[in-house]
């Protein structure tokens, strides 16, 4: 399948700054009934992409190289993952798009097969 990306989100990828990578990756949170795991998309420089063992080369758009967590590059070969441009006041940036559901999805189909998930 692959992971996706909306007009907008083209737009906000053709506008980077040069050795800039584009991250899609697993964060984890304190919520109130404990951690709580999401996706988030995010810049960072090209070389700690690079160099980061939990991430994985996807393609290259707009001129971007997109890496992607270990576990979500597992996932989007099976399934699409769309990613869309967000614009709060002066600030725009990149989001999964129904990204809960794409996390339950995602956990669900590594439950369902623990020797593709990408799982250490």
């Amino acid at each position: 399948m692959g992971l996706d990306l909306d007009e907008q989100a083209m737009r906000e990828l053709a506008n980077h700054r040069t050795g800039q990578a584009l991250v899609v990756t697993v964060s984890y949170t304190r919520g109130h009934w404990g951690p709580t795991g999401m996706l988030t998309a995010r810049w960072c420089r090209l070389g700690d992409a690079a160099r980061d063992p939990g991430l994985v080369f996807q393609c290259v758009r707009e001129g971007v190289p997109v890496y992607l967590h270990r576990r979500v590059a597992a996932y989007v070969r099976w399934h699409l993952v769309r990613l869309r441009a967000v614009t709060l006041a002066w600030w725009r940036f990149l989001v999964v798009e129904r990204e809960l559901e794409v996390w339950y999805n995602l956990m669900e189909w590594e439950h369902a097969h623990p020797g593709l998930s990408g799982r250490p």
